[in-house]
């Protein structure tokens, strides 16, 4: 009986050390692709949760030229947008804009971006603007980011936006994010 015990708990706490590790895709993630997105939460507390899409070049050496991240840092925080250079950076000292045909076409002034984590991720940082540009998303079919790259020339980024709803409410539903009418009947209460 002991060392029936003995296995079970070597075996238990062994499946626990190889759960535990994330250093390989998908790194302990939950994901799921929503045509051209992939909605991605990290385990733990806060839960931090990302919708992500990509600018595909095969013969560049990460793969993509470009990524569009939108992400909630925790359940609580609103929503923030970012544009991930991989090759071709932007200047910081120019607007970059936002143009989604028929829906918006957003000039994010340079005050209103930043480089927070690193010098190639570029982040929307005025939250009138990114639920103005997350509600434009949903509503669009692509988006082009238009910028001054670091030579100062004109550069673009274009994304598709198909999926993009569908994995933004794959992310709050992870994270147990409140949707709008449940929140709203909650504090009516």
């Amino acid at each position: 009986m002991k060392y029936i015990l003995a296995v079970l708990l070597c075996l238990a706490g062994a499946g626990s050390a190889m759960a535990a590790d994330c250093s390989k895709a998908p790194f302990c993630e939950t994901r799921a692709y929503f045509t051209d997105w992939l909605a991605a939460c990290r385990p733990g507390e806060p839960r931090y949760c990302s919708v992500n899409t990509y600018v595909h070049n095969q013969s560049a050496p990460a793969g993509i030229d470009y990524q569009l991240r939108v992400a909630r840092p925790d359940p609580q925080s609103p929503l923030n947008v970012s544009l991930i250079a991989v090759e071709r950076f932007a200047t910081t000292s120019k607007e970059m804009i936002f143009d989604i045909p028929g829906q918006a076409n957003l000039v994010v002034a340079p005050e209103k971006l930043s480089t927070p984590e690193s010098v190639n991720e570029y982040v929307v940082k005025d939250p009138a603007i990114v639920a103005e540009l997350v509600n434009a998303m949903k509503k669009g079919y692509t988006l082009a980011i238009r910028f001054t790259d670091e030579d100062g020339n004109p550069a673009s980024a274009h994304f598709s936006l198909m999926g993009f709803t569908l994995a933004l409410s794959f992310i709050d539903e992870e994270a147990d994010v409140p949707s709008p009418a449940r929140q709203a009947r909650s504090e009516a209460n």
